[in-house]
């Protein structure tokens, strides 16, 4: 039963990484929505543009200054899109990690439920067996009981036949004396003795 107890807690505890890592799960889930969603929202923005950020609008094609600083301005832009391309990368990966443990906690929660299975199964047979054992074991004593009984029945009549026999026998043996009796005189009152 201990073993039993201990088994289903391990079980209970692996329930609640699964669902830890579940969680986990859809917590990573939404942070892929929402990068992928700034990521498409980006490559609309530019591909409506034409390539260029919609913010280099505001900047003189024929200022050189404004040339230098739009530069700067697609670099940092550039960095931080591929910031993002990074961000889900890097979330993609955990998110794969985190199914693949949530995999191998499933795995191993299934790998004990069907051990606890097992344990009940050999405890339910064990109970089983002790139950027939037990039957045939009293079944056994009731007959023992029943022959033993039976057997100090045959002796009791035995004895009683023999008791029956031997005071016949006595019987028999006072009628032929003659009917005289133990202390030496007659049925008649005489006395043999003189």
């Amino acid at each position: 039963d201990e073993e039993l107890l201990e088994a289903q807690l391990r079980i209970d505890e692996l329930t609640g990484d699964i669902a830890d890592a579940e969680r986990g799960i859809g917590d990573t889930r939404k942070e892929v929505r929402a990068t992928g969603a700034l990521l498409q929202e980006r490559a609309g923005e530019l591909y409506v543009t034409g390539g260029s950020s919609p913010e280099l609008g505001a900047f003189d094609d024929d200022d050189f200054s404004d040339a230098s600083a739009r530069q700067e301005y697609l670099d940092v832009a550039a960095t931080r899109d591929q910031e993002m391309i990074d961000a889900l990368r890097v979330v993609n990966k955990v998110l794969g990690e985190q199914l693949g443990e949530l995999e191998a906690a499933k795995a191993k929660a299934d790998a004990e439920k069907a051990r606890l299975d097992s344990a009940r199964a050999d405890l339910e047979a064990a109970n089983v067996r002790q139950s027939e054992l037990l039957e045939q074991t009293e079944g056994e004593l009731a007959e023992l009981i029943q022959e033993e009984r039976e057997r100090r029945e045959r002796e009791a009549a035995e004895r009683a036949r023999r008791e029956a026999e031997a005071e016949a026998r006595d019987n028999a043996n006072d009628d032929s004396n003659g009917g005289s009796n133990d202390d030496g005189s007659n049925d008649d009152g005489s006395n043999d003795g003189g």
